[in-house]
């Protein structure tokens, strides 16, 4: 199954974009997407992999001075037919709820990750019914317990260190890469599925 990274398929949108999403959601190969969301300085959640946008820090930035989109706009372009997996950006563990807030209004396939340990098992433990995951990286979570995640995200490098939990392996861009990767992982997320799928 293929994620699309961001939005991106190679199509020349922007990523983390309503265009980008859209048209990955009617592309059949695609099975999903993934967006990064953080937190505005006034509690909305917003659709953005930095925390800095046209010149602003988002976290201390009003949301009424951002041109950018929140998730629930995002949300609302979208439908419940394919994956969605958010990951959420930033240290600040107010955005749990507020994440929450937003998700509860859609009934779609949400996958919700982070690097950050500490608001993947806080949104865990809090709300039920959403499968919650632990992104590993070279140096980040290696030593940490993954037994209260329902899957895990690696780098494709990493993926023979991890042990049994379901795997969603990123961002695999390379047919080879992905051809030795595909058998241990139930998801791969990339910004070029169109030249993996065939």
């Amino acid at each position: 199954m293929f994620i699309a990274h961001r939005g991106n398929n190679g199509m020349g949108y922007a990523q983390n974009s309503v265009s980008a999403f859209v048209n990955c959601f009617n592309t059949n190969y695609i099975d999903g997407v993934e967006m990064d969301v953080r937190l505005t300085y006034d509690g909305v959640v917003v659709v953005s992999h930095s925390d800095f946008f046209d010149g602003k820090v988002i976290s201390k930035t009003r949301f009424s001075d951002l041109n950018i989109d929140s998730l629930d706009y995002v949300l609302s372009c979208l439908s419940d037919k394919k994956i969605i997996i958010i990951d959420i950006k930033g240290d600040n563990l107010d955005i749990v709820d507020r994440l929450y807030s937003v998700l509860i209004k859609y009934d779609y396939k949400f996958h919700i990750c982070s690097f950050n340990y500490d608001i993947v098992f806080l949104f865990k433990k809090r709300y039920f019914g959403y499968r919650v995951g632990l992104i590993i990286g070279y140096f980040i979570n290696i030593d940490r317990s993954i037994d209260d995640f329902d899957f895990i995200l690696v780098h494709y490098s990493l993926i023979k260190r991890i042990g049994s939990k379901e795997l969603f392996v990123w961002t695999v861009n390379d047919k080879f890469i992905y051809d030795v990767v595909k058998r241990y992982s139930s998801l791969i997320i990339t910004d070029k599925a169109y030249l993996l799928h065939g």
